[in-house]
């Protein structure tokens, strides 16, 4: 995963700052949550005001892979919660043998995360 999802740091600055923009939707896959974070810091906008969207790639779903990941994706955006997680592309990887149950694991992780109110203790 090399390409930042057409990220540019002065447009999104821009956008934060002078218009207003209060929706941020990033992935695991797009390869830019560090840079989307730092953003977040820079731009001076209270958490609290940001509606922040990022995703689950099929390569980690499953139950604990699912915490893990939710984990990481919060420690590179930066922030101590996430207020939408999506599962990024709800089909399972073509090795994955039983895909109903793999895809039930995530959901169940999902769940969890809710359920905790998104709340984790992030190392940073």
């Amino acid at each position: 995963m090399s390409h930042k999802g057409g990220y540019s740091h002065s447009a999104f600055i821009y956008a934060l700052k002078e218009c207003d923009y209060r929706l941020i939707d990033t992935a695991v896959r797009y390869n830019n949550e560090d840079e989307i974070g730092l953003v977040v810091k820079e731009s001076g906008v209270p958490r609290e005001e940001l509606f922040l969207t990022t995703k689950l790639w099929p390569a980690q779903y499953g139950y604990e892979s699912t915490i893990i990941d939710f984990q990481k994706s919060c420690k590179r955006l930066g922030v101590d919660y996430i207020d939408l997680y999506l599962m990024h592309w709800p089909d399972c990887p073509n090795a994955c043998k039983d895909k109903r149950q793999l895809r039930a694991d995530t959901w169940r992780a999902m769940e969890t995360l809710y359920k905790q109110d998104h709340y984790f203790e992030v190392e940073r």
